[in-house]
This record gives structure tokens, sequence and C-alpha cells, in this order.
């Protein structure tokens, strides 16, 4: 409801202006012109902001009076910023992602938190890469999400757990317990293995392939002497074709006899810089030599 324009008054909720925009309803500077809203829409979560309460006497003579009178405003409080859930896992080698969030009455103001991780059995730098920073919000910042990487170190081990954590709100920002911190565990992981399969030989080319198979992501690559140096990089555990050819030496003997044996060493390094070699002795033909 808007103000009357005669008589008390009363207790109630009225609009921040009671005019409309008739002519003879428009107030003297320093009023501004009318203007309806609310607190929210106005100030959005900002601080700072400057709020006038104007009263006029628009009757003629000397006469009328206000007998006291109070006026109450009430702000909200800060919107909560927090983690969509209390816990995470993501294994060794593997990059995963949490949601950090905000959830309140709009339109938001700006504000930070402080990010950080917290070591538990599992610890910082040697069980999982994490650097601490300052997230600032925007007014239009709804949530994002933050990157877990694990390292996969390949050796034997126990789950083990740490901690993201929040602190030190600001602005337009506020933590709970029950959101403030999530923890993420690291399942339990086995020794880096690497199994050499099969051996195939295309006579044609003079060529040939070495299956591996590999028990978490890294680097695997075959070299040896006389053979081309070759490296792949794996996102997860599983196999990989390695090519077999000859260069220098073995290349011109392949030509001439249409046989050379050789021997590849094979290499695995896991991310975490765990390091597995295995060798492999095979003979290249070529059918076409002369």
């Amino acid at each position: 409801d808007a103000l009357g324009e005669a008589g008390p008054c009363l207790d109630g909720n009225y609009q921040t202006t009671d005019y409309l925009t008739a002519p003879d309803d428009q107030w003297p500077a320093p009023a501004p012109a009318p203007q309806f809203g609310n607190f929210s829409d106005v100030f959005g979560g900002l601080e700072g902001g400057v709020w006038s309460l104007y009263v006029v006497d628009d009757s003629e003579g000397n006469y009328g009076y206000i007998n006291g009178w109070n006026l109450e405003l009430e702000t909200r409080p800060a919107t909560p910023v927090g983690f969509s859930s209390p816990t995470a896992t993501v294994a060794e080698g593997r990059r995963g992602f949490v949601f950090l969030g905000r959830d309140g009455p709009t339109p938001y103001g700006p504000g930070e938190v402080t990010l950080g991780a917290r070591s538990g059995s599992a610890r910082a730098d040697s069980d999982f890469r994490f650097r601490g920073s300052t997230l600032e919000f925007g007014r239009d910042y709804l949530g994002t999400r933050i990157g877990l990487d694990p390292i996969d170190d390949g050796i034997a081990e126990k789950a083990e757990k740490f901690q993201l954590v929040l602190s030190n709100p600001q602005g337009d920002a506020a933590l709970s317990d029950a959101t403030s911190s999530i923890t993420v565990s690291i399942p339990a992981s086995k020794n880096a293995t690497l199994k050499l399969g099969r051996l195939g030989l295309n006579r044609k080319k003079g060529t040939g392939t070495l299956t591996a198979r590999v028990s978490s992501p890294g680097r695997v690559s075959v070299s040896g002497k006389g053979l081309v140096r070759s490296t792949k990089k794996l996102t997860s555990a599983g196999k990989v074709v390695l090519p077999l050819k000859a260069t220098g030496k073995a290349k011109r003997t392949l030509r001439k006899t249409g046989q050379v044996t050789m021997k590849a060493k094979v290499t695995y390094r896991t991310l975490g810089g765990r390091k597995v070699t295995r060798t492999r002795s095979f003979s290249l033909k070529s059918g076409g030599h002369h």
C-alpha cells in the first residue's frame, strides 16, 4: 500500500514512494521523482548503498506535527557458499571435479572466499596436487568446478583421504559447517605393472608392432639399438600398440638380407614418476630385400 495523502500514518508496510505520476503528486527537491521498488532490486547485496527518506509538509500554514516515529530496516544475511556434496572419490592418475556454488535470494552481491587443502592420510605434493587460492564472486556468479589431481606414483597403497576447505568469507558470502569442506577419497592402488603382449610383423613393409598393457595412465616408449624411438601417452590404464621400425645399420641389414634380429626396450612411466622396464627380442622380416 501507499501512505495516505491525509490523516494519520498508521502502522503497516508501505511502498517506498507513496505518490504516483500525476504532476500534482511530485515532491519538491531534494526528493527524487517517484520510483517504486524494493531494497533487494536497488542494492542487490552491494555494500555502501545510500537510502533516503523524505518528509514533506504539503499543507499551507504553520500547523501539523509528527508525534514520534521510527523506521526499522532489516537486511538479508550473506549468501551461503559451499560444496554441492560432502564427499568425492577420485582414483590416482585421474582428474576429478567437485562443484562449488552459492544458493540464496537473488540478486547476489560480490563476495569472496579462500579455498585451501588440508592433508589427511593423503599428503599434499606426494599424494595429490592442489594450490589454494582466493575465489572472487561477481554479482552473476553461480558456481564453478574445482579440479582434483591425485598423483599416480605407481606404488601399492591403502585408500587415502584429504579435504578441501573454505574459509575467510568476505562480502556477500557466508559459510556453514555442513558445506564449507569436502572430503576427497583416493581408492587403494596397486604397484605399476607393464606387460608385453602380441608381436605383429608386416613382411611387406619390413616393420612390426608390439602390444603392451599398463596399470595406470602415463607414458610408454619403445627404443633399442637400430630401432626408431616412439612414445605414446595414455590417459587411462589399458592397452597400447607400439610401432617397431628399423633405422640405420639395422635397416640396411634388413634390406640386404630380408631379416634383422633386434631387442626392444619398453619403458613405462606413471604420472607420479614410477618407471617399469621390459625387453623383448624379435626379428623383423622383409619380403622385398635385394
